[in-house]
Parts: C-alpha cells; structure tokens; sequence
C-alpha cells in the first residue's frame, strides 16, 4: 500500500478513530474477562467508512438513528490480527494515538503468542492479569490526553 494512503488513514485515526482493548464479561468461565483489540472510526460520511473498509478491510454499519436534526453516523471496525497489520501500517505517521496504537500492538501480538492457553489449555493467571493491566493502561493513555492542561 502506497505511503499516501496509509499517511491518510493514520490522519483519520488520530483525528476520527478509537483504539480500544475491549473488556467483555465472560460467562460459564474462570476467567472474568476476555479481552480484544477493536479500532473503530465513527463518522456522518459514508464514504469515509466505505474508503477504510475497501483499503483495509473490517467492516461497516450504520449506528442507530441519531436524534432529530442530527447527521446519520456510520462506523467502521477492524479487530483483532487484522487491526494489529493495520495499526503497524499506519504507525509511523501517527501524531496523536502513537502511543495508544504502540500499546494496542504490543497487546495484540502477545495475545498471538498466548494462543496455546485456549482451546481447553489451563491459561495461567497472570496472562489473565496482564491483558488487564494493558486494558488498563490504554484507558490511562486516553485519560492523560483528554485531561492535559493546555499549553501555549
């Protein structure tokens, strides 16, 4: 892919887009969570979502109707392995989310390697304890953008 588009779709990123580790409540299991890498970008443009989805793949919805007055919102979403590619992709011209994208990768490819704890393998505690604390540090990166003093 060429360095245009991926210098695009970083731009999109860092201004549109969400990294995020999904914590999701697991039942009839040990473990209390299971967690996933998800980037999602929401917008009132079709086809911004349909131009992320044609280059990198993922997928596309329509959200819920808005209120009255409001613009309709798509979303696009691109998970697990396939977000991690993308993620590595567009992490040289990232801006804003470097740090948040650096993270969600180091989780992503460890989570690749730990796939022989699944499938009916004991999975240790501590790799439970590990992805909760980069869910957790990912939200810390988030918390220290939003909440950064302003600086002239």
């Amino acid at each position: 892919m060429d360095e245009i588009t991926l210098a695009y779709a970083a731009g999109i990123i860092d201004g549109e887009g969400c990294v995020h580790i999904r914590r999701c409540k697991k039942h009839n299991s040990f473990w209390p969570h299971i967690y996933d890498l998800h980037i999602f970008v929401s917008s009132s443009d079709q086809l911004l979502t349909h131009w992320l989805h044609e280059q990198f793949g993922g997928h596309t919805c329509k959200c819920k109707p808005p209120p009255c007055g409001h613009y309709p919102k798509y979303q696009w979403c691109i998970q697990a392995n396939q977000a991690n590619q993308f993620l590595q992709n567009i992490l040289p011209y990232l801006l804003l989310k470097k740090e948040q994208a650096e993270l969600a990768i180091k989780f992503q490819t460890e989570k690749k390697l730990r796939r022989k704890y699944q499938s009916g393998h004991p999975r240790p505690w501590v790799i439970y304890r590990h992805e909760d604390n980069m869910w957790m540090a990912l939200r810390q990166l988030k918390r220290i953008k939003l909440f950064a003093p302003a600086t002239s």
